[in-house]
């Protein structure tokens, strides 16, 4: 499976980080949506994760991104694995402090840009790609995973090992921008209550 996403983390609270994005929260489930767009709260660093479909999203979120990290900090990350490009960009205070991107879409597999005061992990994450690369010229590109991984360093998520059910508190589904609203049936009253107190935690 060839991930086109892109996801963003916080200390937000999902619902926090929903309406920062002005996205609606629509139901709550306790399994991994399959194909929707979710924010859920990581059990082991307490980091709130915001899932897109769309690879471009979290960039495009930037001007609200950079809002929210004046009240605390963000991360976003995106992948396109068909075109061979990651990136991953941290805010705070209402500013970018460090960007890393990769672009394997031409001949430069060991392409990567730095951009501000990347994380100390940087330097350890990068020697160890490096020289599993070089062992083996005709495996696949790992410098595409860099910036992702530095970012889980800090947040605590990577959208291949610690994406399981169990990983997170529980998962609310959120309406994708253009999206129809979903019809309302049976159990939506129990779904708006569960919502309230989503944006309350």
């Amino acid at each position: 499976m060839e991930f086109r996403i892109s996801y963003i983390a916080s200390p937000a609270a999902p619902g926090e980080l929903a309406d920062a994005l002005g996205l609606a929260i629509e139901g709550v489930s306790v399994h991994r949506p399959d194909g929707d767009w979710w924010v859920a709260r990581l059990k082991r660093t307490g980091w709130s994760v915001l899932w897109s479909e769309d690879p471009k999203f979290a960039d495009a979120s930037r001007p609200a991104l950079l809002a929210l990290s004046r009240r605390t900090e963000v991360i976003f990350c995106e992948v396109d694995e068909t075109h061979l490009r990651s990136a991953a960009e941290a805010f705070r205070d209402g500013r970018s402090v460090w960007r890393i991107a990769h672009d394997g879409s031409g001949l430069d597999r060991w392409n990567l840009s730095v951009e501000g005061t990347p994380p100390d992990c940087l330097g350890a994450v990068r020697r160890a790609r490096e020289e599993t690369q070089r062992r083996d010229e005709g495996m696949e590109d790992l410098f595409l995973e860099i910036p992702l991984d530095v970012a889980a360093h800090l947040h605590g998520f990577s959208h291949r090992e610690n994406c399981r059910s169990r990983d997170f508190e529980r998962f609310h589904i959120l309406r994708a921008p253009g999206a129809p609203a979903r019809k309302r049936g049976f159990l939506d009253m129990s779904r708006r209550f569960a919502i309230r107190l989503a944006r309350r935690l």
